[in-house]
């Protein structure tokens, strides 16, 4: 289901309800169950009537995720840096499964029935905004994001930190970071019509601060020389 036939199914589903609620009086007075009404209305707009609105199991929006992240960010080329993201489940479905211990058997063998717990996964990759500079295309090709895995049977509804280890192109320009949730259920979230999250980076040598030259110290003014002063004449004794 992409994003179009989502909105157009919403807003048939909407009219639906207003106009059954303007029924309401009728549906009463006919003696049908409303839930029977409503349950003949879904059949009719599902894949086995007009087929306007599908959401199965792994449909997306029954798996929609929110994931908070800096809009923006300034890296250094080939720079190693964490970022710290948070994950909302906020689908109807979990991701992944708790582990399953299984029947002991009473030898060593594995356990009857036991299952390893299955997770799911945030990624990243890098998108060169500059595809006409072939610098940018390899070097966002061999930059990186270090896959991380979110708790087991992660919840609807349920809030997780996660840390990503982001690995900066080694060209400078400027980059998309697209960061996607992996389900064991359905793969790639993005690839089911669920919006991914993206960063925009750019990439480049910090701009060295300017230095001031030093202010020359003004010297002191010399004094002026002391003017010798005259000495007294003495008296002369008058005829």
């Amino acid at each position: 289901m992409g994003a179009e036939s989502l909105v157009a199914g919403l807003a048939i589903i909407g009219i639906v309800i207003i106009v059954s609620a303007l029924l309401s009086g009728l549906v009463d007075r006919s003696g049908l169950p409303q839930v029977a009404v409503f349950i003949f209305i879904g059949a009719a707009l599902g894949p086995a009537g007009f087929g306007v609105f599908d959401a199965t199991l792994t449909s997306p929006v029954l798996r929609v995720v929110a994931i908070s992240a800096p809009s923006s960010l300034d890296m250094q080329p080939g720079e190693a840096r964490g970022m710290t993201v948070w994950v909302t489940n906020l689908g109807s479905a979990a991701w992944g499964t708790k582990a399953v211990s299984g029947i002991a058997n009473g030898t060593n063998r594995k356990p009857v029935g036991a299952e390893p717990a299955t997770h799911a996964q945030l990624v990243g990759s890098w998108v060169p905004l500059g595809v006409a500079d072939e610098r940018q295309v390899e070097a966002a090709a061999a930059a990186s994001i270090t896959p991380v895995e979110l708790r087991a049977a992660f919840a609807p509804r349920a809030i997780g930190q996660a840390n990503l280890s982001v690995f900066a192109p080694t060209a400078e320009g400027d980059y998309l970071l697209v960061i996607d949730i992996i389900t064991p259920e359905v793969g790639s979230l993005a690839a089911e019509g669920v919006e991914p999250t993206i960063v925009r980076v750019h990439v480049a040598e910090p701009v060295p601060a300017a230095t001031l030259a030093p202010t020359p110290t003004p010297s002191p003014a010399a004094s002026p020389a002391p003017t010798p002063s005259t000495p007294p004449q003495p008296l002369q004794p008058e005829d």
